[in-house]
């Protein structure tokens, strides 16, 4: 996630310092590349996605405190 964020605020900085034609593209971009992560397109993660890895966790989460109560 770390590198989609990254690629977001370079893309911002940048165009903070150009004209208004540019400026309004690459905030634009920005905005649709914050929208995706690695997690949704399957990049690093074997196609999880978010719901599955809290899924997952929720689900271990829970055994783990159902042992400590008995």
């Amino acid at each position: 996630m770390l590198p989609t964020y990254g690629l977001s605020c370079r893309l911002q900085r940048l165009a903070f310092i150009k004209d208004a034609q540019e400026r309004e593209q690459l905030l634009l971009a920005s905005a649709f590349n914050a929208e995706t992560s690695h997690e949704d397109l399957g990049l690093e993660y074997e196609g999880v996605t978010h719901t599955a890895l809290y899924r997952r966790f929720g689900k271990q989460l829970f055994r783990k405190l159902s042992m400590a109560i008995r």
